[in-house]
């Protein structure tokens, strides 16, 4: 619905992107939550959400897998991110 709904109302085209975010996050598909997280935040999606979405669907993925190009897209997508420090210890 939200996909169909970017689609038609461009206007809000970044807040209905973030809401398929929001919900394969919640269905635990980390990568498709991030990519629309991504999507969302490049369409004008408010920054600090996006920083909290993103990290929080990074941050998951990491602790599923182990595997860290989660959290180093998360540093190049928000370099001075509130969750730099934290995406810096779970890199060392």
């Amino acid at each position: 619905m939200y996909k169909q709904l970017a689609a038609e109302f461009p206007d809000k085209k970044s807040l209905y992107l973030s809401q398929v975010g929001v919900g394969y996050f919640f269905l635990n598909e980390l990568e498709q939550a991030i990519a629309y997280y991504v999507l969302a935040y490049e369409q004008g999606f408010d920054a600090e959400m996006s920083d909290d979405n993103i990290w929080e669907a990074c941050e998951a993925l990491f602790k599923a897998n182990g595997n860290t190009e989660s959290l180093q897209k998360y540093l190049t997508l928000f370099p001075k991110g509130k969750y730099r420090a934290s995406a810096e210890k779970l890199l060392k």
